[in-house]
């Protein structure tokens, strides 16, 4: 639209020098029309200079399925090292809210959380705890038992309903 090369954009979005100002007003004014932001989480994940958590939460089980998902998400850590996202696991006992909501609270302080994928029940104080993630736009990701009310990226799991219809 401006008629320009990447780097002359890349310089007037940086404020860099070495941009004739006509050109650089008009780069900005195009900026201002299109409600460009520049989006430093992206770009550190480009660059590789942050190193991005996700956190994964899963109330269990000591059961196949559980070891099952732990195996899948371990299977595939090595496609998020590529941009230097980084997956920590957090194992809590099924029985034990207590527990859960403990391991939500040291998770709230881990240093660059990008994300958090969690297995674990609906309580009102998981989803409470939950909703703090939301107020910080910490993208959420619900596995097995969906969490309602809440603002979640999606839900990985069955649909029992769906599935009594298809069985009826």
């Amino acid at each position: 639209k401006a008629g320009v090369s990447i780097g002359t954009v890349s310089r007037v979005v940086k404020k860099k020098p070495g941009v004739n100002p006509e050109t650089r007003r008009k780069i900005e004014q195009i900026c201002t029309e299109l409600n460009y932001t520049s989006n430093t989480a992206g770009r550190s994940l480009f660059l590789k200079k942050t190193k991005n958590v996700v956190a994964v939460i899963i109330s269990y089980k000591n059961n196949t399925f559980s070891q099952e998902l732990i195996c899948g998400f371990k299977e595939n850590e090595t496609i998020g090292t590529e941009y230097n996202v980084f997956l920590e696991y957090f194992l809590v006992n099924q029985t034990s809210e207590h527990e859960l909501l403990r391991v939500l609270e040291s998770v709230f302080s881990l240093e660059n959380l990008k994300g958090i994928i969690i297995r674990t029940s609906s309580s009102e104080e998981i989803k409470e705890k939950i909703s703090i993630l939301n107020i910080n736009h910490i993208p959420i990701i619900t596995c097995v038992t969906d969490i309602t009310g809440i603002e979640r990226l999606c839900f990985v799991g069955n649909d029992n309903h769906a599935e009594g219809r298809l069985a009826a």
